[in-house]
């Protein structure tokens, strides 16, 4: 069987035209290779210049830590407040922990700068908050629960802080209120007690004499 040949002449000038676009195509991509195909043959080990979606969004400073610069304490029957002032915002982790329980609030990337850490070590910071800073860095403020009636923690800004209240439990706060009240009380003097009058064995009468004149004096119940 004898193979077909086409018989009109523009057919075959086009299927000439096709098969010389099909070789000269896959020649060009072989001479002719493109600048990522080059470099990657050149050095393997070259990234790609392709660009992906980056996930991480940080700079410099966020990934610095967070200094704590300064505790402060403010103390009333009613609660304890201890202020933590910082150089800039950082994330807070609060959460109840048990045996024993407390309160823990963690400050990841976080650390105390030298003064604070002096306030902790020398007692300025009240015993109900145990503060502590771990290699990572990372700063934990822990509060037994028997220290406390009640607590709220939050954050302010201008300048970055974050603020945690305590109510003390009920004795402690019976104690601390009469504490106040002998503190307003002179030292050692006796408590004032209310004196009753002397018995009187005998009446006293008092008798207001007329002046004369239109001035009769006091009249008595009896207008006398």
């Amino acid at each position: 069987m004898q193979p077909q040949i086409i018989q009109h002449p523009l057919s075959a000038i086009f299927f000439l035209f096709l098969c010389l676009a099909v070789q000269f195509t896959g020649i060009a991509s072989l001479v002719y290779p493109t600048e990522s195909a080059t470099a990657a043959a050149l050095d393997p080990a070259r990234p790609s210049t392709q660009k992906t979606p980056s996930r991480v969004n940080a700079t410099r400073a966020s990934l610095m830590p967070a200094t704590i610069q300064n505790f402060r304490v403010m103390t009333n029957p009613e609660k304890t407040r201890l202020v933590i002032d910082l150089d800039r915002h950082t994330k807070v982790i609060a959460g109840r922990a048990q045996h024993p329980s407390r309160i823990v609030i963690a400050l990841p990337n976080t650390a105390m700068s030298q003064s604070a850490r002096m306030k902790v070590e020398n007692g300025t910071v009240p015993s109900e908050f145990v503060v502590t800073q771990s290699v990572a860095p990372a700063v934990a403020v822990v509060i037994p629960a028997t220290a406390f009636r009640s607590y709220k923690q939050f954050t302010l800004s201008n300048p970055p802080r974050l603020v945690v209240d305590l109510s003390p439990p009920i004795d402690s706060r019976r104690s601390s209120i009469a504490d106040a009240q002998d503190a307003l009380s002179p030292a050692g003097s006796p408590a004032l007690q209310p004196v009753a009058p002397p018995a009187k064995g005998y009446r006293t009468i008092v008798i207001d004499p007329v002046h004369g004149g239109k001035d009769l004096g006091v009249r008595g119940l009896r207008l006398t």
